[in-house]
């Protein structure tokens, strides 16, 4: 009889690759040596900090760079370090813990993603950043940077770069948030380091990053595939639609609108472009309509020829869609479309039924599930049962939590019997997330409710 001990080694590693990470993971490399021999490069190939995970690095839980630092056979397993959190030592910040981590990096030989999204002490940043350059496998990096000063935005140009490669630099994806004045001089050099190998660029909270400032970073990046720009209410969204003429290979486009103005008109098209998340963050004042229908009708018009898979739509204000908008929007949006997002925006049944009817590949949708939902609810589902392909429901409102850190207002729960209304309705249906819960249609035609934490990020893909 084969028993888990007899298994090949090589195979240990598929299966515990499905086991949940956490006490589950921890629990099986308790088992056996052989299979703790194949847990323990999955336990430490991500390793995150978070909030929850701050709260027991206590006196009698060490950090896991302790340990990494410990155990020199470790070194070669960590690819992924995420850092949202710091601990804290008496109500401030744990030296103890920089310094760690600081020791650790340079011994991290493999280390390909960092992210460091929490305010650290500044004292420590020459450390840290001298110490991250060291990784020769680093390809992805995600920085907190507000208090960078001139000479630690320097220490920035040696992370990536490596003078060895014949194309320039490594580093292929970079994410920077609330960049300080210091860090955007030192960013054009940066980029241009790594510009044979930079593919993905994110800047969020920046608001003194200009149109023309953006220019100059494209210039660089002849192969960027990922572009991100959020927060940044400096920026002339038309004469940065201008520049991405100089981005033919861009597949993934993410922007805030600070402003509602008429198109200049497009004069070249995005035709690779597959995912398009559009943020409106300024206020609509009373009959506005004819301005968002001329702003959305002039981005869009950038996209008329290129094949749409994944779009977002967000505003700050609640808006009502615009049924003409919807009927202007070009086969870019129906032809191909699989997942449609609407956060803060009200689609009207007629709206929705023209986008189910036209967009046969559409698969998910997300929409606000609003109190008033209910009393029209008969309209609605209607419009959605027009699809022929509609497979998942999303309800808006955890994208909305996660993005404002407390939104108001509670979510509309949807009781079992209208879930099973719904699930009736549409054939082709076979989950509803809505308020926390994800309800699902078994293979036995009955609902299963799982508890569902929905990621924002989930909608972009």
């Amino acid at each position: 009889m084969v028993s888990a001990d007899n298994l090949p080694f090589d195979v240990l590693p598929l299966i515990f690759a499905n086991v949940p990470g956490g006490k589950d993971l921890l629990s099986v490399a308790l088992v056996s040596k052989s299979f703790n021999g194949a847990a323990t490069p999955l336990i430490y190939g991500s390793i995150t900090i978070n909030v929850s995970v701050t709260k027991k690095l206590t006196k009698r839980a060490q950090s896991p760079f302790q340990t990494l630092l410990d155990r020199k056979d470790l070194d070669k397993f960590p690819r992924k370090l995420t850092i949202t959190a710091v601990p804290l030592d008496r109500g401030r910040v744990s030296e103890r813990f920089h310094i760690v981590l600081a020791m650790a990096l340079p011994k991290l030989v493999n280390l390909s993603s960092f992210v460091f999204d929490a305010h650290l002490t500044v004292s420590f940043l020459p450390a840290l950043l001298s110490n991250l350059a060291t990784p020769s496998q680093l390809k992805e990096l995600s920085l907190l940077a507000d208090n960078l000063n001139p000479q630690q935005a320097k220490l920035l140009l040696h992370i990536g770069h490596r003078t060895k490669l014949d194309r320039g630099g490594s580093l292929q994806k970079l994410s920077l948030r609330s960049p300080s004045t210091c860090v955007l001089g030192v960013l054009p050099e940066w980029i241009e380091r790594n510009r044979a190998s930079m593919t993905s660029l994110s800047i969020k909270d920046s608001p003194s990053i200009t149109s023309g400032f953006i220019q100059l970073l494209l210039g660089y990046t002849r192969y960027l595939t990922h572009l991100s720009l959020t927060q940044c209410p400096n920026l002339n969204h038309w004469l940065l639609m201008k520049t991405l003429e100089t981005l033919p290979g861009l597949i993934k486009l993410q922007l805030a609108i600070f402003t509602y103005s008429p198109s200049p008109g497009a004069t070249y098209q995005l035709t690779c472009l597959k995912h398009l998340s559009l943020h409106f963050m300024g206020s609509l004042p009373a009959d506005s309509t004819p301005k968002l229908k001329a702003t959305l009708s002039g981005f869009l018009a950038f996209f008329a020829t290129c094949t749409l898979e994944s779009f977002m739509l967000e505003s700050m204000d609640q808006i009502v869609l615009p049924v003409e908008t919807v009927k202007d929007w070009s086969s870019c949006l129906f032809g191909s479309l699989r997942c449609f997002n609407i956060v803060g925006v009200t689609i009207l049944p007629d709206s929705l039924e023209l986008l189910c009817r036209r967009t046969k590949l559409l698969e998910q949708i997300c929409l606000d599930f609003e109190p008033e939902m209910k009393a029209r609810s008969s309209l609605l589902l209607r419009a959605l049962s027009k699809s022929e392909s509609l497979q998942t429901i999303t309800d808006s409102f955890d994208f909305r939590y996660h993005h404002h850190q407390g939104a108001p207002g509670q979510p509309t729960r949807f009781t079992r019997p209208e879930v099973e209304t719904i699930f009736a309705q549409i054939s082709t249906l076979k989950r509803i997330i809505n308020a926390g819960r994800c309800w699902v249609r078994s293979s036995e035609c009955s609902l299963k409710a799982q508890v569902c934490r929905h990621r924002r990020e989930s909608s972009l893909t």
